[in-house]
């Protein structure tokens, strides 16, 4: 059974920081391939592939670019190696427990398969973008419905829209959200957070606490070791 981690990404700010976090560990699933995705404007075709990052034509922007970039890393990716069994779209400032969240999507009984932190828009109940999680056949019915999609809203409230439409069922994930702890980070411990594979990272008031919540998180799950090297300040 065969993992792809698709990352939200860009260059600007702290976010070359966060790629080299999140490159700690990526790829150390022998079951699960990561790719960060990134808008260009330097590429001539539509996507350009080069090492772990898909890069998409156009120019960085949260609407459309956001829903752009997933939409069309998917249809690339479905066209280009369908091995793939299941999709988790993330976000640059999550860390995953790679071999947990595996074990979540080997007891996964549902082909049709569109799951996340349930929350609501409107009207419309969405998975959290932070963390969605899609098997390869509702992947499928979203490229094959792609000209549905509402590109003037956010990226995840357009694809639960979609999917609502499609009468794909919402299936509810964890995750564990550092924010009420990010001034007090020795409260997260081994211990505290053996349940989950998805932690929100992000930091609502500076990006350097984010890049802090992330390291320390990552530190618990697969040692000190393969960040030491990682300078935050």
């Amino acid at each position: 059974m065969k993992l792809l981690i698709l990352i939200l990404a860009s260059e600007g700010d702290w976010y070359p920081v966060c790629q080299s976090l999140w490159r700690s560990y990526m790829n150390s699933h022998p079951h699960i391939t990561a790719y960060f995705m990134k808008h260009s404007t330097d590429i001539e075709e539509d996507i350009v592939v080069k090492d772990d990052t898909i890069f998409v034509k156009g120019v960085e922007s949260w609407e459309p670019g956001c829903l752009v970039k997933t939409i069309q890393s998917i249809e690339y990716i479905l066209h280009h190696d369908n091995t793939f069994d299941f999709v988790f779209r993330t976000n640059m400032s999550s860390v995953i427990d790679l071999f947990k969240l595996y074990e979540v999507i080997t007891r996964v009984d549902n082909p049709l398969l569109y799951a996340g932190v349930i929350t609501e828009y409107f009207g419309i109940h969405y998975a959290s973008g932070a963390g969605i999680l899609m098997s390869q056949l509702t992947c499928k019915q979203l490229i094959d419905n792609k000209s549905r999609l509402n590109y003037n809203t956010h990226d995840d409230v357009a694809i639960g829209a979609l999917c609502q439409q499609l009468h794909i069922p919402l299936t509810p994930l964890t995750r564990y959200d550092t924010l009420e702890l990010e001034d007090q980070l020795d409260a997260i411990t081994a211990d505290t957070i053996r349940n989950y594979y998805h932690f929100r990272c992000k930091s609502l008031k500076q990006y350097k606490l984010t890049l802090y919540n992330m390291k320390h998180i990552i530190s618990l799950i697969y040692g000190d070791d393969i960040i030491s090297h990682i300078v935050l300040d």
